[in-house]
Parts: structure tokens; C-alpha cells; sequence
């Protein structure tokens, strides 16, 4: 079963075929702008104002950049023992 061609895929086998990719990626774009809109809405409704959250938003990675950098010169770190005061902070800056 593993070689043979079904019809409507590229390969049978344990693999994803590129079917499985496309529906995949249709399902994660979906979820990703079914999150995105409402924390948006809510923080326009909040602020009374469109561009701040806009702002709010693209600035949110920049954060993650900032803690990359600030805990080796604090001389924490994010290791596999997971420093949860670390965890915490990353969390409440990102407001989740």
C-alpha cells in the first residue's frame, strides 16, 4: 500500500500528501484570522481608535525579540528546566 497511487492523492503512505497540506493550510489561515479579528475588535472598542491596535499588534513580535536579548544579560535563561518566573513574564507581555 505504501507505493500505490489512489485516486485524488499523490501517495499512499504514512506521509502527508500535498492535498493533506493545502487543507491543512486553509484550516490554520482560518484559525489564525479567527483569532486575529475579535482581539482586534476588542482592542478598537477598547481605545475608541483603529491605529493603535494595529500598532499594538505589529509590535507584539518585536516583544519576543526583546526577551531573546534581555534574559542572556540578565543571565536568565529559558532552558529545559523552564525558569517559570521567566515563562510568567513572557505571558504577561504578551497579554495572553
Amino acid at each position: 500500500m505504501a507505493g500505490r497511487a489512489l485516486a485524488g492523492h499523490n501517495h499512499a503512505g504514512f506521509g502527508t500528501t500535498q492535498l493533506d497540506r493545502k487543507n491543512l493550510q486553509r484550516v490554520f489561515t482560518a484559525s489564525r484570522a479567527s483569532r486575529t479579528i475579535p482581539i482586534f475588535l476588542i482592542l478598537a472598542f477598547q481605545l475608541e481608535r483603529v491605529l493603535p491596535p494595529f500598532a499594538i499588534m505589529l509590535l507584539l513580535p518585536f516583544s519576543l525579540v526583546g526577551v531573546s536579548v534581555a534574559l542572556p544579560l540578565t543571565n536568565n535563561t529559558l532552558n529545559i528546566t523552564l525558569n517559570i518566573m521567566s515563562m510568567i513574564g513572557i505571558i504577561m507581555l504578551l497579554g495572553c
